[in-house]
């Protein structure tokens, strides 16, 4: 698989918290759930959190005396402090909430498993017609875009499969989730595809 490998694509998803494994020879690829570990949820959601309440429980007991604009600037310190956690928490909790499925893309099959309920279906390379995804920005934060990845059966239905979140540049999200689907139909289909930069190359001749 000149130019594609799991290795490169594990380096990208886990930029989005996402947890692969791949072995050296790219026999499978295995999407797994999110990579945020407790220690994240501790040092990015809790602790900020639990600082700004602390710091909030010290104005209040402080500075209530204090002219008006002096309270005004203090309260700026605990929002913004717990606000951080908050917002950590949050989008930990939907990256975790979205990616609960267990897929293992293999040559000629992807296996999902729901973790949820605990069932796995199996779909042959003769059952699966394509692989696509879309990138749109999220409408719960408009700050940030979500990128999307399925397939689709030879019923027509679409599988989700992926589901991330850039906060920054929907470029690199772009370029990510083409590099995902050209090295996953690549291995599950035996297909030729060209990567990205040779798309790109392609279209400059």
């Amino acid at each position: 698989m000149k130019d594609l490998n799991g290795y490169i694509l594990g380096l990208k998803l886990k930029r989005y918290d996402i947890a692969t494994d791949s072995p050296k020879d790219d026999s499978y690829f295995e999407i797994g759930g999110s990579s945020i570990s407790d220690k994240d949820y501790w040092l990015k959601g809790y602790i900020p959190l639990a600082i700004g309440i602390v710091i909030l429980i010290i104005i209040l007991a402080t500075l209530m005396d204090a002219n008006r604009l002096l309270r005004r600037v203090a309260f700026f310190v605990p929002v913004i402090v717990g606000g951080f956690g908050v917002s950590n928490l949050i989008h930990f909790s939907r990256k975790n909430a979205s990616n609960q499925r267990l897929v293992v893309f293999e040559k000629g099959q992807i296996r999902i498993y729901h973790k949820s309920d605990d069932r796995e279906f199996t779909y042959s390379a003769s059952q699966i017609k394509d692989f696509s995804y879309t990138v749109e920005l999220d409408k719960k934060d408009d700050l940030q875009h979500i990128g999307k990845f399925f397939f689709t059966d030879d019923n027509n239905k679409e599988h989700l499969i992926l589901e991330v979140y850039e906060d920054e540049n929907k470029k690199y999200l772009e370029d990510d989730m083409e590099y995902a689907r050209s090295y996953l139909e690549q291995l599950v289909m035996g297909s030729s595809v060209e990567t990205v930069d040779q798309k790109s190359d392609s279209l400059k001749s």
